[in-house]
């Protein structure tokens, strides 16, 4: 069967859609994202039975693994006496399942036009985020609507601590880093170098550690993929110097500029202290996190190996509605799944950065090479950001993750 064009608009139309709004609107619209996700699954299935897929064994002992382990824990929860959770039993069995068959019908001309809708939801993202930020700062006045989603976070503008948030921004994690990694190897270097000075600005004022953090982070990651590359030529070292000296003087320009505009005495300080204010167990959540820490060291203690299950949790609950449900998460599946489970957990997420990595030197001269690697590089980021945050549960994480473990359908 050949797919026509009316149709492949159609799927397109879905996944687009279906993707863009889990990227910028993460808390909202959520019946309207079901039922794009549901069509777009349904379109998917009815490929599967009139295509041929072949998936990769690797592909298939790793969900099978994974829906075993997942399956037998969350079920030695029941049998002790946990509670039964359907948003837990979505995330960990349903979404892998889900993302793993969105993945299969990937082929290069449908990554291109993912590529294209995460240029764009990073686009609207910053836009909103950039508009935000200049309410907050007094330049002009938004609809009380738009205040009323929960795309719209906290505020704090002090000396001490600068922090202006959106829920979109935690896409930002993925997403800036994919970016810079595209503008060392793509070709619409202009558009991209708008982006990563935006999303400079944005990230100083977003006040999320692990998002300012981890921009550097991704930066660093891109420019050593870009050397590996270009194996450490004298052209692309000179390349990544002028790039460093270039970064370097926007950030004096934006930190003058924010001075200007703020009654901030020092943002350079204020922003660094910021940073360092997360890693400080004294104040705010910082207490509540070395509570939770050292809750689940103690519950991992009493069944090490196999856990108490996914469902289970000590005494200590940070959720009442979803008292599994903790701000360190690996932790958690530490404590609740036990070292079976995390080591196999630990072992996926080695190989879906490896299997990009492979995939973006196999395609390095075709447009798809260069998507593998902006994977590789908001993977490494968003997996190590996950660790604080419940951010592993999303499943546009999880889609992009099974297109380089499943390989692109028409390879």
């Amino acid at each position: 069967m050949k797919v026509d064009y009316f149709y492949e608009l159609i799927y397109r139309s879905f996944l687009g859609l279906w993707l863009f709004m889990m990227l910028a609107f993460s808390g909202d619209f959520t019946n309207f994202k079901l039922i794009i996700l549901v069509v777009l699954l349904s379109l998917t299935l009815f490929e599967l039975t009139q295509f041929r897929v072949n998936y990769s064994l690797k592909s298939y002992a790793v969900l099978l693994i994974w829906l075993f382990l997942v399956t037998f824990s969350y079920l030695h929860g029941l049998v002790i006496g946990f509670k039964f959770s359907f948003s837990l039993l979505f995330y960990t069995v349903l979404t892998p399942i889900i993302c793993f068959l969105l993945a299969a019908r990937i082929n290069s001309a449908r990554l291109k036009f993912v590529n294209s809708i995460l240029i764009i939801s990073l686009g609207f993202i910053l836009f909103l985020s950039f508009y935000y930020i200049g309410f907050r700062l007094g330049f002009y006045s938004i609809p009380a609507w738009m205040l009323e989603m929960r795309a719209f976070g906290g505020i704090k503008i002090t000396d001490e601590q600068l922090e202006i948030r959106l829920a979109s921004q935690s896409s930002l994690i993925f997403l800036l880093p994919y970016i810079a990694t595209l503008l060392f190897f793509g070709k619409k270097r202009l558009l991209y170098t708008t982006f990563l000075i935006v999303g400079l600005i944005v990230v100083i004022f977003s006040g999320r550690r692990a998002l300012q953090i981890l921009f550097f982070l991704g930066l660093i990651c891109s420019a050593v993929i870009y050397a590996y590359e270009s194996r450490m030529s004298i052209s692309s070292l000179f390349r990544l110097l002028l790039a460093s000296v270039f970064f370097i003087f926007c950030m004096s320009i934006i930190f003058d500029i924010i001075s200007m505009f703020t009654d901030l005495k020092n943002p350079l300080a204020t922003f660094i202290n910021t940073i360092l204010l997360s890693f400080d167990s004294s104040k705010g959540g910082g207490v509540e996190r070395q509570e939770q820490a050292y809750a689940l060291f103690n519950f991992f203690a009493e069944s090490p190996f196999f856990g108490s299950g996914l469902n289970s949790h000590p005494q200590y609950t940070r959720n009442a509605s979803e008292p599994w449900s903790y701000e360190w998460v690996y932790l958690a599946l530490l404590a609740q799944g036990g070292l079976i489970l995390f080591s196999f957990f630990l072992l996926v997420c080695f190989l879906i950065l490896y299997s990009n990595f492979i995939k973006g030197r196999e395609l390095f001269e075709c447009d798809s090479g260069m998507v593998f690697y902006a994977i590789l590089t908001g993977g490494i980021c968003f997996i190590i950001a996950g660790s604080t945050n419940p951010m592993i549960y999303f499943s546009w994480f999880w889609f992009l993750c099974f297109i380089s473990f499943n390989g692109l359908c028409d390879e």
